[in-house]
């Protein structure tokens, strides 16, 4: 997912300079005295939920304001309810991008506002009634200055409230303020970059004022050449470049530019999920966004030697817990800030990391203790999902919390992005996810699938995802039939996804789970590279565990060959399945080498492909393909119920890019369609409503009732795919 790369010939040079120092001594205050005013408030109405901003009028000493070791400011803020809870304070510096537009990126030139400079503390009241406020200032840990009490009443409003884990349904969120069920469909605005589209230049501005009524959920990127914390590895002057001094020091442009994302997704009814690293920020000596100019890095100033000692060195956490309470410091009162995301792009975390994470996790917890919900959560699956507040998506979802999907599964070529997109949307849903985005922002853009996401979102609204136990619904083919002759094949496809090392290191995974069922998937973690004998330190070769309805295959797609013969090995089930020697003195794959078929029977399978040559061969894509004997296996129909109401997803498994791309067949119409939906009670009647998918409008409507082998739709005619809707009736 990298834009460009920037290098960095005089990278030790320049984070000597004394530029450095004299952004460092510019925040200095040398006085002695500690003098301490009651808070001014600024701006918001005292309403419920409105963010609220006052200033703090204080003289008081210090080196660094953002080091809370150095100089710590709080509110001590009583609620109606007489509850009494701590709202971390943070110091502002005034700035404004010259352009006035609103861009998460570098190289953005801004202009100085001191007159805005100072101490703030901003809160979104959760209750009605009466507060009471009082700031306090410690120095070196030490209680040295507090001010007078002030009061100030909020009424009440009808605001929606901050994004919490629901009560009455732990896979899902709901808004504090009103209980209602947010799930969330939107697409990662994780950035601005100046070759992206706009009008008139890149913007969230124009992003998010696309998006209004059409989506209400997004990823934003704190990170990844819009750091919060860095070195000022590039010598842009007059640019937000020159916000960077290191560890311990806050970017106050980037800050600026995050408060506006804020603003103008509250405006747009969008919930942000702040990403707070990419993965990427462990790796290379060469590049302004890597270890290299990491601020962590011990050649930098920081405490750390390795990349992994940014989990394991205690001051190493103590910076970055620092960093967290400046984050709900400026943020905590944006009730359009959902959750917190740390560590972009990682897979399953060793124990140093998830001991991290849970220490983190409980930071952020402790930090909005009894004033605000917040979500904290990782790109870390696997273990850690049993330990943050949501979990990464997975073809086994947990039932104990919420599933969110950050990144689902999408075509990079316009005219299948859409369909995709949609196809992915429902599917998630149907699935039980609380949270389906996808990326990026500028296909969505381009392709002017924005509308996409309205009709699931619209559709989630109504369904009652709070009320009662929800389950995965049984849903069985009756009858199909397809204007061709068996048998039907259908395939998916497998692909490597994320900022995974593509040369010189291993693969940050290599155990896959892959369902037919499960639709188009993203490898995340997997390094399409398979490493030889002379490569070993590289080699980490993948296992998939496949499951499979119908006899088929695993498809790998050779892409490329390195020096000397390679050997494409599979082993299924512990035995060697397939071997394929690719001999060398060529760097492409001929024709006929390009495709290796892993044939396998119906059921659960583990596939280990490896190279058993000298040096490394490159696979493009791995498909997984099988062969249906009747038309009743191309309808996949996926759907939840609470034994009230439910819901299902059809798809026409024909109607598929990968299909029409590498089988090279044609979408097949589908007619005679029966459903049956076994489980529902005998004699009960229900009301179904057939839901076109692009549009969400209603296509027809039928009374049905549940006999001896449940309940029986008839679709007729399946193109593509639609939705059911059935409600049970007096």
């Amino acid at each position: 997912m990298r834009q460009w790369v920037l290098r960095l010939p005089a990278l030790g040079l320049l984070f000597g300079s004394l530029a450095l120092a004299d952004l460092r001594t510019e925040l200095v205050q040398t006085t002695t005295t500690v003098k301490v005013e009651a808070p001014v408030l600024q701006a918001g109405p005292c309403e419920r939920f409105a963010r609220l901003e006052f200033r703090c009028p204080l003289v008081v000493g210090y080196a660094n304001p953002f080091d809370p070791d150095d100089i710590q400011v709080d509110g001590l803020l009583r609620l109606p309810d007489g509850q009494q809870v701590v709202v971390p304070a943070f110091y502002y510096q005034g700035w404004e991008p010259e352009n006035d537009r609103t861009q998460m990126m570098l190289s953005v030139r801004y202009r100085r506002l001191p007159q805005e400079d100072g101490w703030r503390l901003r809160l979104a009241p959760p209750q009605a009634g009466e507060y009471r406020l009082q700031i306090v200032v410690r120095q070196h840990g030490r209680r040295t200055g507090e001010g007078p009490e002030t009061t100030f009443q909020v009424t009440d409003s009808s605001r929606p409230g901050f994004i919490e884990v629901a009560p009455g349904n732990r896979t899902q969120f709901a808004d504090s303020g009103s209980g209602q069920l947010f799930a969330g469909f939107g697409a990662n605005v994780a950035w601005t970059r100046a070759k992206d589209p706009g009008d008139p230049l890149p913007c969230y501005e124009y992003y998010f004022g696309k998006a209004e009524g059409k989506m209400n959920a997004t990823r934003v990127w704190l990170c990844h050449w819009a750091w919060l914390e860095w070195t000022r590895a590039v010598d842009a002057p007059g640019t937000n470049w020159d916000g960077y001094a290191g560890i311990g020091y806050y970017n106050p442009m980037i800050a600026i530019a995050l408060d506006r994302v804020f603003r103008l997704a509250d405006e747009n009814g969008l919930r942000v999920m702040l990403v707070t690293e990419d993965n990427n920020e462990h790796w290379g000596e060469d590049r302004a966004d890597e270890w290299s100019a990491n601020p962590y890095n011990r050649k930098n100033g920081g405490p750390c030697a390795s990349p992994g000692e940014v989990f394991t060195s205690p001051e190493a956490r103590d910076w970055y817990r620092k960093r967290l309470r400046y984050i709900v410091a400026r943020w905590g009162a944006e009730t359009a800030l959902w959750a917190i995301d740390s560590w972009n792009d990682c897979s399953d975390p060793q124990p140093a990391q998830l001991d991290w994470l849970r220490e983190m996790r409980d930071d952020v917890h402790d930090l909005t203790r009894g004033w605000r919900p917040l979500i904290y959560g990782s790109n870390f699956a696997r273990a850690a999902n049993a330990e943050m507040d949501y979990a990464q998506a997975s073809n086994e979802p947990r039932a104990d919390r919420p599933n969110v999907t950050q990144e689902c599964h999408y075509s990079e070529q316009p005219e299948w992005f859409i369909p995709v997109l949609r196809e992915q949307l429902w599917q998630g849903l149907a699935l039980g996810r609380a949270v389906t985005m996808v990326w990026p922002h500028v296909l969505v853009d381009k392709t002017n699938a924005w509308d996409t996401f309205r009709a699931p979102m619209e559709f989630a609204r109504t369904l009652p995802l709070l009320a009662g136990t929800w389950h995965p619904l049984q849903v069985r083919t009756e009858h199909a039939q397809a204007d061709a002759e068996p048998p039907y094949r259908s395939i998916i496809e497998l692909a490597a996804y994320g900022d995974v090392p593509s040369w010189g290191q291993p693969a940050t995974a290599n155990r896959f789970e892959v369902r037919a069922a499960g639709g188009n998937q993203w490898l995340a973690g997997f390094c399409p590279n398979l490493y030889g004998r002379n490569r070993a330190a590289w080699r980490n070769p993948p296992t998939f565990a496949c499951t499979l309805p119908a006899p088929g295959a695993l498809i790998a797609d050779i892409d490329e060959i390195g020096g000397g013969t390679q050997i494409l090995s599979a082993t299924v089930d512990g035995e060697t399945a397939v071997t394929v020697s690719l001999p060398g003195g060529r760097r492409y794959p001929r024709p006929e080498e390009r495709w290796t078929r892993i044939p396998l029977p119906a059921g659960d399978h583990t596939v280990l492909l490896d190279n058993a040559g000298d040096d490394w061969l490159r696979l493009r894509k791995l498909y997984l393909a099988w062969d249906n004997p009747s038309a009743d296996g191309l309808v996949q129909a996926t759907g939840r119920t609470n034994g009230e109401v439910g819901f299902l997803y059809v798809r026409n498994l024909t109607h598929s890019r990968v299909a029409r791309e590498v089988l090279r067949r044609r979408p097949l119409g589908l007619f005679g369609v029966e459903l049956s939906l076994p489980g529902l009670p005998v004699g009960t009647h229900y009301r179904v409503r057939v839901i076109d998918p692009g549009t969400g409008t209603l296509v027809r409507e039928l009374a049905a009732t549940a006999g001896e082998h449940g309940l029986t739709v008839p679709l007729d005619r399946l193109e593509s795919d639609i939705v059911l809707r059935f409600e049970r009736q007096p």
